[in-house]
């Protein structure tokens, strides 16, 4: 709901699977600066993120750890069709 909002109040977008994993991805970074400290470095911020656990990001699960780089098993199979159209 908050990634929707946003683009919504940005520019009248509709949220899609692309613009959801980026809403995603965006807010697991702010996550990892946050824990990375006052003076971000590639290292803190590597260091950041392997120590986030479990993070709730509206109703969807990321997990990152010192063994778990993906972040979530998820996944979802959609087909594009002819006419752009998306099926589930």
């Amino acid at each position: 709901k908050d990634c929707a909002d946003a683009l919504a109040a940005l520019n009248g977008s509709v949220l899609n699977y692309t613009t959801l994993e980026s809403c995603i991805a965006a807010k697991m970074l702010v996550e990892g600066l946050r824990r990375a400290g006052p003076s971000v470095t590639r290292a803190s911020l590597y260091k950041g993120l392997e120590n986030v656990g479990k993070v709730d990001v509206g109703g969807f699960f990321v997990t990152f750890g010192s063994g778990n780089h993906h972040g979530s098993k998820w996944v979802d199979l959609t087909i594009l069709s002819r006419g752009n159209t998306y099926r589930n």
